[in-house]
């Protein structure tokens, strides 16, 4: 099992596998800083999408992380969030689309279809999560899954699988017809199927 420090130069030269893995660890660290320091700011926005866009940027931009130090390392993490909770605060009651954060969409909540619900609510051929991963480490896989998707594959599924749009809305709002929807939200279930079984793999060996 490599170090937290191997973990961070390999990331940081493009090795995905091992930037799923050192987020993985430091999930749980990133969700209690921003639940302690932001909480849910009378729902205009969730920690859960805190953390998620967090987690987006964090596969963007790793290569720029200056140094390589998990102490290095655990400061960005903090000074991502704290720049995704200055966004939702500039951006809240507008509407956006793509990575920007949104307020919680109200049939999601009634549906179950946020982020504590979501293990059963995205299909990868078939599975759901938590058929591959066990026990809470799925959902968390899951979100890191999700943000490592391409742009518009993300939204599509946080439109269709965790915010309940129809595709017809998802195409509305991304601008795209529904069956490019349709064809989006089959490649991201590939992709969020292989990344599951690399999950499960390395959560077998630790």
């Amino acid at each position: 099992m490599d170090s937290e420090h191997q973990l961070i130069a390999k990331s940081k030269a493009g090795d995905v596998q091992a930037l799923e893995q050192l987020l993985f660890r430091y999930h749980a660290n990133l969700d209690q800083y921003v639940r302690s320091r932001y909480g849910e700011r009378d729902g205009m926005f969730s920690a859960d999408d805190i953390v998620q866009e967090t987690m987006v940027t964090v596969f963007r931009c790793v290569g720029q992380l200056q140094g390589e130090s998990v102490e290095q390392f655990w400061g960005w993490l903090r000074s991502l969030a704290d720049s995704r909770m200055r966004d939702a605060v500039r951006y809240s009651g507008r509407d956006k689309r793509g990575g920007k954060l949104k307020r919680i969409n109200e049939r999601a909540v009634e549906d179950g279809s946020t982020a504590t619900g979501m293990i059963q609510r995205v299909p990868i051929d078939g599975d759901t999560p938590s058929a591959m991963v066990a026990g809470d480490e799925a959902a968390d896989a899951l979100r890191l899954a999700i943000a490592s998707l391409p742009e518009e594959q993300r939204v599509a599924v946080k439109l269709r699988y965790l915010q309940g749009a129809t595709p017809e809305e998802a195409a509305a709002q991304l601008q795209r017809t529904p069956s490019a929807v349709r064809s989006l939200l089959r490649r991201a279930r590939v992709t969020l199927r292989e990344a599951m079984r690399r999950s499960s793999l390395w959560l077998s060996k630790r």
